[in-house]
């Protein structure tokens, strides 16, 4: 039998968790990576020009704020394009 104390079981606590984190931020980096890849081809071109007619009222609203999730909610190309991302 192993008695591990309360340091050592709140390190190995904060490693998996760490992992957990940095594991989420990597595939995350990585779909955003394949997205704007995709986007950037020559073939996406009218894709590319829908999603700036979408995005761009947007912007002028919220005068340099960031975008919030309930904010992609209501731009149906780009979120149909971010979900099917995160699919593939």
């Amino acid at each position: 039998k192993i008695n591990y104390s309360l340091t050592h079981l709140t390190f190995l606590m904060a490693v998996t968790l760490s992992v957990l984190i940095f594991g989420a931020q990597d595939t995350t980096a990585s779909a955003l990576s394949r997205v704007i890849c995709l986007l950037s081809r020559r073939e996406n071109q009218a894709l590319q020009a829908r999603i700036r007619k979408e995005i761009l009222p947007l912007r002028d609203v919220l005068e340099g704020d960031n975008l919030r999730y309930e904010d992609v909610e209501n731009l149906p190309l780009l979120d149909a394009i971010l979900k099917e991302t995160l699919r593939l």
